[in-house]
């Protein structure tokens, strides 16, 4: 994880005076490949958390901050079509060819998630949304 190396770093630390254990760092790592956290929240919010909190496991800080994404399809999708609705000419837009506008609308429904959802689902929904 580069938020480890740039904490060392700037510290002019070696590994064995990292003050997170091993098993903090693999639950973040597993949230994150569960698709329960996205990366930007881990290393900006949970990871400076854990350093302060050493006791602390991943999973259950990441919950005590409400991190964890929101990755109920059902949720999402209403969101996306929130997003869409809002946006009918953008829409339009991204139908008549200008596909960079799908970072557009991510941005949009991450703001309406507080940056809590799913990444992949929700580009998948969006796509599907756009395309449909």
């Amino acid at each position: 994880m580069g938020p480890v190396k740039s904490y060392l770093n700037e510290r002019a630390l070696e590994i064995a005076d990292f003050p997170m254990d091993p098993g903090q760092l693999a639950g973040i790592i597993e949230l994150i490949e569960a698709g329960k956290l996205n990366y930007s929240v881990a290393s900006k919010q949970l990871f400076p958390y854990l350093l302060d909190h050493p006791q602390a496991n991943a999973t259950g800080a990441a919950e005590e901050l409400g991190l964890l994404t929101k990755a109920e399809a059902g949720e999402l999708e209403a969101l996306v079509q929130q997003v869409l609705a809002a946006n009918p000419a953008k829409v339009a837009e991204y139908r008549a060819g200008k596909k960079s506008l799908t970072g557009m609308f991510m941005g949009e429904l991450m703001k309406l998630t507080g940056g809590k959802a799913d990444p992949k689902l929700a580009n998948q929904l969006l796509r599907q949304g756009l395309d449909g």
